[in-house]
């Protein structure tokens, strides 16, 4: 029979048995990782790093059907999940951007009904109330997207649709309160697909010409390209081969551009290429890295000190550039098939590498944001074995 001493001895051993057991929360180089939610989607939550919170939003399914979802996350805690009463019927797509006062227009992709697809927006408060919407926005058929931020509110969307066989570019102009000005609706280019904006000084449309497979450029200006020019050729697709995502960023004397690839046996891919800013571009060349180099980096941004790098063998995939303009450019992507890493370039190619974390693999692109005080916010879905994804974030600012 124990003796009371021995007895308080037991219990406080085996309350610190259990006090070593209790998991902690995951976390990665930046600090925590949360889960917003589990879905059947590829693709990274959309996500705004607001003033107070971060707002999410991705697409569920259950019973009910197909719905938009979201959670807000502020200092106080996670909000319950959210269903808006948004009645889509297939939607993807989804992207957030501020809109007037503290609201945020939501934007996503969705069968009109009639088995076409096009493309509809709301306007959403920060807490995942629905302002306005949904509201059509594109009268053709719509195949994707990209969008310029006017800092005011305001938005000029540049869509891919018309004829499969005859695809072109389309710009929209919507108000800080999700309402589209008819007059500004208009085709701005023929012969062209996979449109992408980037934000920098001055911002500059970039698109893929299917006829000749060459991207091509011209500065942004009310909507309407001003000055459209070829500046380098596509990376060839093969037979089975598939292009997921075509996007790019900036730095002070340098653009790049990025294709993430799905090629017919599975393998996925990134290919760059990188010109200073209007000229002198490199054929697209696969993106990998060395990181052997030990020295450390400073980033320009809130994420600690990270370690120099150039370009290598270890291969990336699913690249996610920071849309913008910076000193350096940090893209987020896939290392070596599992280690969720940001590269950082500049003047034409890699300079540093932050790896992040470990995951299983990725089926789609993450989606990385700064806010004004230069943090970095990172968000992905990751498989699971339940036919779902989690959907996690996590952010130099921390949560």
């Amino acid at each position: 029979m124990l003796r009371p001493c021995q007895l308080i001895l037991l219990i406080l051993c085996l309350a610190a048995c259990n006090l070593s057991e209790t998991p902690t929360p995951p976390g990665s180089t930046w600090g925590e990782i949360i889960t917003l939610g589990q879905a059947e989607q590829m693709d990274a939550p959309d996500f705004w790093p607001g003033a107070n919170n971060l707002t999410g939003t991705w697409i569920g399914a259950d019973e009910r059907g197909v719905h938009h979802d979201g959670r807000a996350v502020s200092a106080s805690g996670f909000s319950e999940l959210i269903t808006m009463p948004l009645p889509p019927v297939h939607p993807y797509g989804q992207q957030l951007y501020p809109a007037g006062g503290d609201n945020l227009h939501l934007l996503w992709l969705d069968d009109n009904g009639a088995g076409e697809t096009r493309l509809y927006g709301a306007v959403i408060t920060a807490t995942l109330e629905v302002v306005r919407g949904p509201t059509l926005l594109s009268e053709q058929a719509t195949q994707r997207f990209t969008v310029l931020s006017n800092g005011d509110g305001t938005l000029w969307i540049i869509s891919a649709g018309g004829l499969l066989s005859e695809p072109g570019l389309f710009a929209r102009y919507l108000d800080a309160e999700g309402r589209p000005r008819l007059e500004d609706i208009y085709q701005i280019a023929a012969d062209a697909d996979w449109p992408t904006i980037i934000q920098g000084e001055t911002p500059r449309l970039f698109w893929l010409r299917p006829s000749d497979g060459q991207v091509w450029s011209s500065p942004l200006l009310d909507g309407e390209p001003t000055a459209p020019a070829p500046v380098v050729e596509s990376v060839i697709l093969n037979p089975g081969d598939r292009l997921n995502q075509f996007s790019g960023g900036q730095d002070m004397t340098h653009t790049y551009l990025f294709w993430n690839i799905t090629r017919m046996d599975g393998q996925n891919e990134t290919w760059f290429s990188a010109g200073q800013l209007d000229n002198d571009w490199n054929r697209p060349a696969r993106l990998g890295v060395d990181t052997a180099l030990a020295a450390d980096f400073a980033t320009g941004f809130n994420t600690g000190t990270a370690q120099t790098a150039q370009a290598g063998e270890a291969v990336f995939s699913w690249a996610a550039p920071l849309n913008g303009q910076f000193e350096t450019l940090p893209v987020a992507g896939v290392v070596d098939k599992n280690r969720l890493t940001v590269v950082y370039l500049r003047g034409g190619g890699i300079v540093g590498w932050q790896p992040l974390t470990s995951v299983t693999f990725l089926l789609g692109t993450p989606l990385l944001h700064t806010d004004r005080d230069r943090h970095l916010y990172l968000s992905w879905a990751e498989p699971t074995s339940a036919g779902t994804a989690d959907l996690k974030v996590t952010s130099t600012r921390g949560f």
